[in-house]
């Protein structure tokens, strides 16, 4: 097989890869003793590696700094991160995998749900809807203010 075949073949297969991808809705909770610096930087690693099998990182939510229903790891609280990500099926198990071992200490408990299109309406999904990038960056003016 040429090269050009060979490369023809990837991009067809990338092809067929995207159009299959499915929507799934996922919740972080993520180590209270992580600074938001730490949180943003743990949804970037994940960003990464979902872009890197060819998916699509969505709408994201930051449900912030809230009290566990029952203690992890000898802690009451934790980070809550919510997002929509367009996976093929085959790479979520892979995903799990990297928010169990990759990011062991950091992300407590991982919920990874299979939604429908028609499931995901408009409306956000809190009450008090905000996006990751703003809880960091007013947890930095909170932090500035103080000091």
């Amino acid at each position: 097989m040429t090269a050009m075949q060979e490369t023809v073949r990837e991009v067809l297969r990338g092809r067929h890869q995207r159009d299959t991808l499915v929507k799934y809705e996922v919740v972080l909770i993520i180590n209270p003793d992580y600074s938001m610096a730490q949180v943003l930087e743990v949804f970037q690693k994940l960003e990464s590696q979902v872009q890197s099998k060819h998916g699509v990182m969505g709408h994201s939510e930051y449900w912030g700094f809230r009290t566990l229903a029952y203690p992890i790891h000898k802690r009451n609280k934790a980070h809550y991160v919510y997002y929509i990500a367009e996976l093929n099926k085959s790479w979520v198990q892979e995903l799990e995998r990297f928010l169990s071992v990759e990011l062991h200490g950091g992300v407590f408990r991982h919920l990874i749900l299979r939604v429908n299109d028609k499931s995901l309406g408009t409306e956000p999904t809190m009450l008090r809807q905000s996006s990751l990038m703003d809880a960091v960056n007013g947890a930095s003016k909170t932090v500035s203010s103080v000091s």
